[in-house]
C-alpha cells in the first residue's frame, strides 16, 4: 500500500505484516508505524517519482482477485445500506449519493 499525506494513529488498523510505503510533507507524520519506506516530501511530487519506478504487475489472477474483493465490498455495502435503519446509516447516504450524483464512489473503490 502506498500511503500519501495519512495520518496514521495508534487505532489506524493496518496489520503490521502489510508492506506500507507513507509519503508526506510533515516529517512528525512519518515514523509513527513500522512502514517499508517513509518518503518525507510533497505526495503530488513523489508519487510519480515512485510510479515511475513501477513495473505493473501482468498476472491476470491479481486483476481478478481485485475485482472480486471490490464485488464483495460494493455487497457488503449494499448489505450496510439499510434504508429503515434510525439514524440514517452513512452506508445509505452514500448509496444514494451515488446513485444520484454521476461519478461519485462509495467507500474507497477505485476506477
Amino acid at each position: 500500500m502506498i500511503a500519501c499525506g495519512a495520518s496514521f494513529s495508534d487505532f489506524t488498523g493496518i496489520p503490521g505484516d502489510k508492506p506500507v510505503v507513507h509519503i508526506d510533507i510533515d516529517p512528525i507524520q512519518l515514523g509513527k508505524h513500522p512502514f517499508v519506506a517513509a518518503v518525507w516530501g510533497d505526495c503530488a511530487i513523489a508519487l510519480p517519482r515512485i510510479l515511475e519506478l513501477v513495473r505493473p504487475r501482468e498476472d491476470p489472477a491479481v486483476g481478478q482477485w481485485l475485482m472480486e474483493r471490490r464485488r464483495e465490498w460494493s455487497l457488503q455495502l449494499d448489505r450496510e445500506a439499510d434504508p429503515e435503519a434510525v439514524p440514517i446509516r452513512p452506508p445509505y447516504i452514500m448509496k444514494v449519493l451515488s446513485e444520484t450524483l454521476p461519478g461519485l464512489q462509495r467507500g474507497h473503490e477505485t476506477r
